[in-house]
């Protein structure tokens, strides 16, 4: 009995033992997965309507251009001198228009000019000076300039002052420099009371062009401002729009003291017309010369030909130091010294069409151009 007894509260034990630990087991579980609320319910977003501004002028570039209400694509237009920019508020900025305010309109009230960097701001100078001399103070470029404007006005008064009582003659001349520009120049000569030849320039300027009207009325202003009365002669080219300029000058000016009724004013260049009288004579030997002028042209063409030329120079043994020179078309003597100068290099000449294919391919196809364009002129 007694061992029934402890059977039964040993299993009652193992059976609490086991409810313990379920209990237990279930109230850990219970601790590591709470329950969470069920998902609230999305709500669809509303459509949202754009609104579209209206582009503002911010820049205060806008203050300077008025946009254009008619142009397309947009553009803007400059209130100091009109230009317009293409001003597209979406696709085109403001850099342009600053440009043009800063660099391209003049007549920008605030546009500040960019002046030249002179010597007098080089701190290297002004040490220079200073060693050189420490006392010396290097003036500003201000005082250079106005400095040199009244020596200008000194030098320009004597000179009228001496024109009062000087008679004068006159020379001029025109050209046309690369850019295009006309420009005339006129100069005074006299003798003064020591029997010198003197002579000063007392007009340089751009002229509209060479015609005789043009240049009458400019030397006609000049002499008004200088107050020259006293004319001895004219000195003038060849060509036919001075013989305008002289009558012009005669018609207009009022001259004291003409010399023969000033019949003899007209002076034309002698040099100008040796230089014509040579120029036609030299047409019958037109292509020698030409065949010359090319060969000096392709040897100074470039450094390599250059040196390829002095190489066969002292092959042949030449001694000469004058150099290969091209001729001017309106310098007769300067054709004169070309062909001296090319006569003593003949044979570096020949050595050179000896080893340089490219100097003989050179002259056919000089030649064959030659050829079309005469066959071009003759149809």
């Amino acid at each position: 009995m007694q061992a029934s007894t402890k059977e039964n509260q040993q299993t009652d034990d193992i059976e609490t033992n086991i409810d313990v630990t379920a209990e237990k087991n279930s109230s850990s579980k219970k601790t590591k997965s709470p329950l969470l609320p069920p998902p609230k319910k999305r709500q669809r977003a509303k459509p949202v309507e754009v609104v579209k501004k209206e582009s503002k002028n911010v820049s205060e570039v806008w203050g300077h251009f008025t946009r254009l209400p008619s142009s397309n694509p947009p553009r803007a237009a400059c209130n100091y001198c009109g230009s317009s920019y293409a001003a597209h508020p979406r696709y085109n900025g403001t850099t342009a228009l600053w440009a043009h305010l800063e660099n391209s309109c003049k007549k920008y009230p605030h546009r500040k000019e960019k002046s030249q960097k002179t010597m007098h701001d080089f701190t290297g100078f002004k040490a220079y000076s200073r060693a050189l001399e420490p006392s010396f103070e290097v003036p500003s470029r201000h005082t250079v300039a106005r400095d040199c404007m009244k020596i200008f006005i000194e030098e320009k008064r004597k000179l009228k002052k001496l024109f009062k009582s000087e008679r004068v003659c006159l020379t001029t001349d025109t050209w046309t420099s690369l850019q295009n520009l006309n420009y005339m120049c006129l100069t005074a000569h006299w003798i003064d009371s020591d029997w010198e030849l003197q002579k000063r320039i007392i007009n340089f300027c751009i002229v509209e062009n060479h015609k005789g009207e043009t240049i009458g009325k400019q030397i006609e202003e000049c002499l008004h401002e200088w107050g020259i009365d006293k004319v001895c002669t004219i000195t003038v080219d060849n060509a036919s729009s001075n013989d305008r300029a002289i009558a012009h000058l005669k018609k207009k000016c009022k001259w004291k003291d003409v010399i023969l009724n000033n019949d003899y004013m007209h002076m034309r260049c002698s040099a100008h017309i040796v230089n014509l009288i040579v120029k036609e004579g030299l047409e019958e030997q037109h292509e020698s010369i030409m065949r010359v002028r090319n060969a000096v042209k392709y040897v100074r063409s470039s450094p390599a030909r250059l040196k390829a030329f002095k190489r066969c120079v002292e092959k042949e043994k030449i001694d000469s130091k004058s150099l290969l020179c091209l001729d001017v078309e309106t310098r007769w003597n300067s054709t004169y010294l070309m062909l001296d100068a090319a006569e003593k290099f003949e044979k570096a000449f020949e050595r050179l069409g000896d080893e340089e294919q490219k100097f003989i391919e050179y002259f056919d196809c000089y030649e064959l151009n030659q050829d079309e364009c005469e066959g071009k002129k003759a149809k």
